[in-house]
Order: structure tokens, then C-alpha cells, then sequence
């Protein structure tokens, strides 16, 4: 987990960069839950809130939490599990009224783990910026 933990910071950094920004620039941004085929869904959880905290913390995002996010999208009818595509992250990403989201996936074989995260702009439903890191 500690390998992991490491993984999503290394990632967040080269993804969103450490700019501070003044508070009425900050973006507003969604995090989808992390996905994975393997690993626990205990561990995806701490590793997509750590995201949350991760991207609040460089400075330039305003981060929509967790349990609001699922409140709102419950309302209107609309599933998170099983998002794994651009389109369905612009689709959260409306109803949710945030500029920017973010999605991926992290992956474990034996013991290398590997993080996959993408940046979806809102407006445009360009996908702005993917990395891929892998640590063992």
C-alpha cells in the first residue's frame, strides 16, 4: 500500500503540477474513484480519497468531495461503478458542474504496481493529459 500511496502522488505531481493559484482561480475538479481488477476495493478507496487530498493540496483545484459527488449523481440517476471511459468522466463531470475530472486505474503484478490517471476537461471534453507511472 505504501508503494501505491507513493505511485499516486508521483503521478498527481506530473499530472497537475504545483502552481499556487489564487483562490478565485482555483478549478473546479471531480475525482472518480480509482478502478482495478487488482486490487481491493479497500485499498482503491483510500487511494482515490488520497487523490482528493493530493489535488487540494497543490493549490489549484477546488475539489468536489467524495459524498457530495455520490449525492448529487444519485440524484440524478447516474452510476459511477463501471465509469471507466472519457465519456462517462464528461457525463459525471456535467451534472456534477466541475471544470475538470479525474479518473484511472491502478493495476499490481506481483510486486510492481502501476497508476494510470486522466485529466478530462468539462468544456471541451478534450482529454487534456494522461500519465502512467509504475513502481515496484
Amino acid at each position: 500500500m505504501r508503494v501505491a500511496g507513493i505511485l499516486a502522488l508521483t503521478a498527481l505531481a506530473v499530472l497537475c503540477g504545483t502552481a499556487n493559484a489564487q483562490p478565485e482561480s482555483l478549478i473546479r475538479v471531480g475525482v472518480i474513484n480509482l478502478t482495478s481488477q487488482t486490487v481491493s476495493p479497500a485499498e482503491l478507496e483510500i487511494l482515490s480519497d488520497r487523490l482528493r487530498v493530493e489535488l487540494h493540496n497543490t493549490g489549484e483545484f477546488t475539489v468536489v468531495e467524495r459524498e457530495r459527488m455520490e449525492d448529487i449523481l444519485g440524484e440524478q440517476g447516474f452510476q459511477l461503478s463501471g465509469c471507466v471511459d472519457t465519456y462517462c468522466d464528461i457525463e459525471a463531470g456535467r451534472l456534477l458542474g466541475a471544470e475538470k475530472m479525474v479518473a484511472g486505474s491502478v493495476g499490481k503484478l506481483g510486486t510492481v504496481y502501476t497508476m494510470s490517471l486522466r485529466l478530462v476537461d468539462m468544456q471541451t471534453g478534450a482529454l487534456e493529459r494522461t500519465e502512467l507511472r509504475r513502481r515496484s
